[in-house]
């Protein structure tokens, strides 16, 4: 299998508004919330194609996505940028001073085969790469939470039942050179 990641072309955009579409109705419905958060699934979506409007909009400067592709097919793809209002409360920032790390979506049918880890390590390096020591993100979505806690310990804020009774929404602030894979 031949993957390709690299950043994404401006006629890339209706194919990445489709792949959010797909991953995040699939999140929904795998973590159980799609009928209870059925009202904000389309926001979800949504926030995924202005982040990308964004990084087009900016060259990649606020905001800046990778996406991996097989032959010509976009089969995933992540982002880091600027920090999310949630983020900087949760984590007691006063101004967006560190990048978030944002929205790694694989394919359903291309997930587990290390296609997210090589998008999440792209944009790590990109981080290092522009000297920036460290990074922030946040997770709700539970079987997700099990991989960030392996590869980046454990959270360091815990909204506890924020999605309803067990399922929290976790915040992880990073320092880019320990993130980063050899």
């Amino acid at each position: 299998m031949n993957i390709s990641i690299g950043r994404p072309q401006k006629d890339d955009f209706d194919e990445l508004s489709e792949l959010f579409a797909i991953t995040i109705r699939d999140c929904f419905r795998r973590e159980g919330i799609d009928e209870k958060y059925a009202d904000e699934l389309p926001d979800e979506i949504e926030f995924q194609v202005r982040t990308l409007k964004r990084d087009f909009a900016t060259n990649g400067k606020e905001e800046h996505f990778f996406i991996a592709r097989i032959e010509e097919k976009i089969v995933g793809s992540a982002a880091v940028g600027t920090t999310t209002g949630g983020v900087m409360r949760a984590l007691g920032l006063k101004e967006p001073s560190i990048p978030e790390l944002k929205s790694g979506y694989v394919l359903p049918e291309y997930q587990g085969r290390g296609i997210g880890s090589r998008l999440i390590d792209k944009c790590i390096l990109l981080l290092d790469e522009q000297g920036v020591p460290e990074f922030a993100f946040e997770c709700g979505y539970q079987l997700s939470q099990g991989l960030w806690k392996k590869r980046f310990g454990e959270p360091i804020v815990v909204k506890e039942n924020k999605f309803g009774e067990g399922a929290d929404q976790m915040f992880w602030r990073c320092r880019t050179a320990d993130a980063l894979r050899t």
